[in-house]
């Protein structure tokens, strides 16, 4: 019998707890020893330093060393150390310090060999225009690589239905059929394009040039129509974007297992269940091969033909790739002049004139827009269209064809060249830098057939296509060779155009909405949003910390993730030492002593990274202190060494527009409520600018104690409760309710945030019950491109309506709207996760309305104008192309 203080008795059955639950992190089995005590002899903590790699440790007491990459533009070696993260005994890897510029960087010549485009002033004639921009000023970084962050395009997606509207951004299509003009008319030299097509005729019989939408040059046949072999492949992969603009697909990250079952009644090998569509777009899939999808490169014609029998017969439910492509919607809004363009290799093979294919390249150099339609999102093009294939991948070990599933080949073997790593992705090939073609722009990329005979090529930064056929095949190494001698001519044909003057494009800086205070605006009076990262919180000191206090981390690499995403904010502390989450190295004071005031070169290094940040409109969530972090144990009162350290910062940073103030994360830990407000009036008083100063609480939907202070203007909550966007939606929309339009809200700490794509869901849920978004648990690094992209999103949404007038208002939906926002009269946001029948909201007013419909899922915008609307409760069916998962900006003009 078992009696206190008694926890076992020998030969009695008891299940003897582990050593983890008794507090130690290894070992066992515990047994009962003779004082009727557990033993716990066998138990083991984990020593960090003892040289020995024990349980979770991933390292110990070593070193990692590894050379950097001269062809990348650096020298040297990168190092990272084996450390206790803190409060555990268990050994981790920190984080890698920086690569430095080559030798050569900083010599005053532009190094091509060391990868080098740029030194100090001398860009290499490159301009915004010349990189296939619209306008802005490029600079050169100090790793001697041009740097386009203040270059910008004039933002045209949104495509306006016929008969609604129209756009005009000034680019010419085709018609019936293509226009001719001069080469002198578009900005090339007669002769540049004429000694081009003399040499390029050497290996083409038939070819165009395509220059600013017009035709100028050609030679052969245009209209004859021939199998381009593999020139085909990115054919498909365009097709494959359209599935997922359609919602047939999620994303090309899905997986092909239940379309082989489908399709051909079969399955895949274990080894293969993974494989998805990315695979096969990109060659390394794996199929007939030894390696498993994603572990090795080859250039695989038999995958090529699962990809196509999935794609087609698969996904779009039809053997017929031609009857796909020519939907309206799809490639069939380009016109095509001769007819269908798949019907060679079983119907998989692109068969087409010169002209037709020049049409699908122009699609391609215009990121899916044709002719005042945005025909998929743009952005696929910045997720997919680019190298996919890492240049360290290996090629496959090779073997005899295994077809286990018995689709064949489109043409070739399973194992056709070692070219790929580096240069491919979604069957193009790229000229990264200018591997391929050394002479021309880093920014040109192929679609290529039978290694150089049958090629389209599309130069962005020169808004040129050039289209190009001949019979037989070669081989591409001496292809790539050739096409490098005769294009150089035609790049240097491209007469250079004055840099226009670069329109000020800035919204000015963030501030409270004086009118509607539940909300921020821009000082231009446009609606901010913001969605983004609520980590990482320690990102001013990742890295290793270098003898002048500054760090040796990562922090423009997360910077640099999270440009073109639209994701908009970085959570960051300054104060993460004395009580913080942080070590005492976690403060800006020189020697880590408050005492000895602020440290200048950590400052500086910090405005490199805020600086970066503000030029791409990233948000510096700026907290002061991490919670229960206190150096000063003052009271109430902010005393004159707290004073100075807030007003230090204040006044280095306060003339940064994307900023943000905040006091403390979960003040409550150590500060009250007035020492909180005391802090605020120093910040207040300091910023001549006059930034939103906000504060972080502990877990509650009330910040009654701050409603009224003139300082403080969001409320940055925290909710531990909600694990479903509904749960997400009913807290915030109880804390927007308590606020009464004294301050606005910060969805800025969320327990069971995810980071995957169910994100966007919980993300839209908060927006919509009146709450800007930072993810917790986004550290940027560990956050999937594409959940970035989806927050992105929902900023260029929100900030392209009237936010800022409106309220949550669920009252007033009906029938499939699950959320509305609502200036009741004027304008109204829908929204729905998962639309079952039509939009519909109560109480409308009569009168013309623009539509501005978005398909959440893909990104695909579209845009309805002079609406004629009843009053009272109307329903509204989606357009073609949007999808269940929706959101539409309804406002009346």
């Amino acid at each position: 019998i078992i009696t206190a203080p008694e926890e076992c008795e020998i030969g009695v059955q008891r299940i003897a707890p582990t050593c983890i639950q008794k507090g130690f992190d290894s070992g066992g089995p515990i047994t009962c020893s003779t004082n009727c005590r557990w033993n716990t002899d066998s138990c083991v903590n984990y020593v960090c330093g003892n040289n020995v790699r024990e349980g979770t440790e991933a390292c110990d007491g070593n070193t990692e060393i590894l050379s950097c990459t001269t062809l990348d533009g650096y020298k040297g070696t990168k190092t990272r150390a084996c450390n206790p993260p803190a409060g555990t005994n268990a050994c981790q890897w920190g984080s890698f310090g920086n690569c430095i510029p080559n030798e050569f960087c900083g010599d005053g010549t532009i190094q091509t060999s060391a990868r080098e485009t740029c030194e100090g002033s001398n860009l290499g004639g490159n301009t915004c225009r010349s990189l296939g921009y619209d306008k802005g000023t490029v600079s050169c970084n100090t790793n001697c690589t041009l740097n386009t962050a203040q270059c910008s395009n004039i933002d045209s997606d949104e495509p306006v239905l016929p008969g609604t509207g129209s756009v005009d951004i000034g680019i010419v299509f085709p018609g019936a059929s293509w226009a001719a003009r001069n080469p002198e008319d578009v900005g090339l030299k007669q002769s540049g394009v004429d000694q081009f097509v003399s040499a390029v005729r050497n290996f083409s019989s038939n070819g165009m040039v395509i220059k600013d939408g017009y035709q100028v040059a050609s030679w052969g046949s245009l209209s004859d129509k021939n199998d381009w072999a593999s020139a085909a492949k990115p054919v498909h992969s365009t097709l494959l974007f359209f599935a997922v603009k359609e919602g047939k697909l999620s994303g090309i990250g899905d997986r092909i297992a239940s379309y082989v079952n489908k399709v051909l009644g079969k399955s895949l090998r274990s080894a293969d269940l993974p494989m998805t569509f990315r695979h096969l777009s990109n060659m390394t899939s794996g199929y007939t091969l030894p390696e498993g999808p994603g572990e090795a490169w080859a250039y695989n014609d038999y995958a090529i033909k699962l990809y196509v029998r999935m794609l087609y017969d698969g996904v779009y439910g039809t053997s017929n790739a031609n009857q796909v492509a020519i939907n309206t919607n799809r490639l069939g809004a380009l016109g095509f002049q001769d007819g269908s363009i798949f019907s060679s290799r079983d119907g998989y093979g692109l068969s087409t004139s010169v002209r037709d294919f020049a049409r699908i390249g122009w699609l391609w150099a215009n990121k899916g827009y044709w002719n005042g339609r945005q025909l998929f999102p743009k952005e696929y093009f910045d997720l997919y269209v680019n190298v996919q294939v890492p240049s360290n991948l290996p090629r496959t070990t090779g073997s005899s064809v295994d077809d286990y599933l018995g689709v064949g080949t489109i043409g070739g073997g399973n194992d056709l060249s070692s070219l790929g790593p580096g240069v491919y992705g979604a069957n193009f090939w790229f000229n990264a830098n200018k591997k391929l073609f050394p002479d021309l722009p880093a920014d040109t990329y192929q679609a290529v057939g039978h290694w150089g005979t049958k090629v389209l090529t599309v130069f962005p930064s020169q808004r040129m296509v050039v289209v190009h056929w001949q019979s037989g095949t070669r081989d591409q190494s001496g292809y790539n060779r050739d096409f490098n001698s005769v294009a150089r001519s035609l790049i240097n044909a491209v007469v250079a155009q004055p840099e226009p003057t670069p329109t000020p494009t800035s919204k000015g800086k963030i501030i409270v909405d004086p009118t509607n205070p539940e909300w921020l605006i821009y000082e231009n009076g446009k609606p901010f949003f913001m969605c983004g990262p609520g980590d990482p919180e320690d990102f001013l000191y990742r890295g290793t910390l270098l003898n002048d206090g500054t760090r040796s981390g990562d922090q423009l690499n997360l910077i640099n993730k999270l440009k073109g995403t639209g994701a908009n904010s970085i959570y960051l502390q300054a104060i993460r030492s004395h009580g913080g989450d942080g070590n005492n190295t976690h403060n800006p004071f020189i020697n880590h002593d408050p005492t000895k005031g602020l440290n200048a070169k950590v400052l500086d290094q910090w405005e490199s990274w805020f600086s970066e940040m503000d030029r791409n409109s990233i948000v510096i969530y700026f907290f002061f202190y991490d919670d229960s972090a206190n150096i000063w144990n003052t009271g109430d009162i902010v005393g004159s060494a707290e004073k100075a350290f807030i007003e230090g910062i204040v006044n280095r940073f306060e003339h940064h527009k994307n900023l943000i103030w905040v006091v403390a994360e979960e003040y409550g830990e150590k500060f009250s409520a007035t020492r909180v407000s005391n802090i605020a009036q120093v910040i207040r008083s300091a910023d001549n600018n006059q930034h939103v100063i906000g504060v972080h609480k502990n877990e509650s939907i009330s910040f009654s104690e701050f409603a009224n202070d003139p300082n403080i203007g969001q409320f940055a909550m925290q909710i531990n409760s909600p694990s479903t966007p509904t749960e997400m939606h009913v807290e915030v929309l109880k804390a927007w309710n308590n606020a009464s339009g004294r301050y606005n809200l910060n969805m800025s700490e969320a327990a069971n945030q995810p980071i995957d794509s169910s994100a966007r869901k919980m993300n839209w849920a908060a927006a919509m019950a009146g709450a800007y978004v930072t993810a917790l648990g986004w550290t940027i690094d560990n956050t999937p491109k594409e959940t970035l992209v989806d927050c992105g999103r929902l900023v260029n949404f929100m900030e392209s309506t009237t936010l800022n007038k409106m309220s949550p208002r669920d009252d007033l939906a009906s029938a499939g709207t699950q959320y509305l926002l609502a200036n009741p009269g004027q304008s109204y946001i829908a929204y729905s996760a998962s639309l079952s029948g039509d939009i519909g909201i109560k109480n409308m007013s009569a009168g013309t309305y623009s539509f501005k419909w978005l398909d959440i899922l893909t990104g695909y915008s579209l845009t309805q104008t002079r609406v004629q609307v009843l009053s009272g409760t109307q329903n509204f069916k989606l357009p073609p192309g949007i999808g269940k998962e929706v959101a539409v900006f309804i406002l009346k003009e």
